[in-house]
């Protein structure tokens, strides 16, 4: 071999082995770690747990005229709706948001001369689609109602006194103004209604419907809850209330198997009333 030939050789070994170690390095940038996750470079980016509770997703909110505040929430198989505002503030939802199907209805009852929101035409145009064709398959369940109120959990931590004795300065202890909330009327033995308490959990079986109403006497409490695979965890400050609704998909025919949690906490020394009612057929 030609001894001019010998210093090219070895550079273009050099430049081979050069590329060859740039491309091992390409490759190990974008490795799956033993986790499950993805790795680039020295950054890890974590796989999705397979079975946490999702977080439901705010697709449209309202700002009504009187203060408080209208939201829909995408919950999978059906939309949650919440209202809040200040303690003694009317409110507005009533019973205009029954039929779980008919979300832009309820929007344009609330704010006729707004228009609607795309995500929440979007979300109304899914659920009809999805309860219609679900509606068989709940006529083939067992009936909700056969289900026993034992079954439901109501359990309140204990307190001082009843509702009668409770005092703040605000209308979360006004017996007279939280009936204004269906769910604080005590109409049906499915319901509860737990007056300026420091904390409170509910747990029911399967339900098509549900009316929770939290609003805080003393110090801020939070509102958790969560139906089938989607929750929500709602900070109520002392003061304000926050109402949440979730219906099947619709008034009569709906799906049975969603179980509701529930959990109303309060800070230290504090106190909160929680109204709900659950719907079983």
């Amino acid at each position: 071999m030609n001894s001019r030939t010998m210093p090219c050789m070895t550079i273009l070994r050099i430049l081979s082995l050069v590329a060859l170690s740039s491309a091992l390095c390409a490759c190990a940038s974008d490795a799956t770690d033993a986790s499950g996750g993805t790795t680039k470079g020295n950054e890890t980016t974590p796989s999705e747990p397979e079975s946490a509770a999702e977080t439901a997703a705010l697709v449209a909110s309202l700002e009504l005229e009187n203060g408080n505040t209208v939201e829909f929430y995408d919950f999978g198989r059906g939309a949650m709706i919440t209202e809040s505002g200040e303690a003694y503030s009317e409110p507005m939802l009533g019973d205009i948001a029954r039929s779980g199907d008919d979300l832009i209805g309820v929007w344009s009852k609330l704010a006729a001369k707004r228009p609607v929101p795309e995500a929440l035409s979007k979300l109304q145009e899914r659920l009809k689609k999805l309860h219609a064709r679900g509606k068989q398959d709940s006529l083939e369940q067992p009936r909700a109602d056969e289900l026993a109120f034992e079954e439901i959990s109501v359990a309140a931590e204990p307190s001082e006194g009843s509702h009668e004795k409770a005092s703040c300065s605000n209308g979360c202890c006004d017996v007279d103004w939280l009936q204004t909330f269906p769910e604080c009327q005590r109409l049906f033995d499915r319901s509860w209604f737990q007056p300026n308490v420091p904390g409170s959990t509910v747990n029911t079986p399967e339900i098509t419907g549900f009316r929770g109403m939290v609003c805080s006497a003393t110090g801020t409490s939070r509102f958790r809850y969560s139906i089938a695979s989607f929750s929500r965890d709602i900070p109520v400050p002392e003061g304000r209330f926050v109402h949440a609704e979730w219906w099947a998909g619709n008034a009569f025919i709906g799906y049975y198997g969603h179980k509701l949690k529930s959990q109303v906490t309060v800070a230290s020394g504090g106190g909160a009333t929680y109204c709900g009612i659950v719907y079983l057929d």
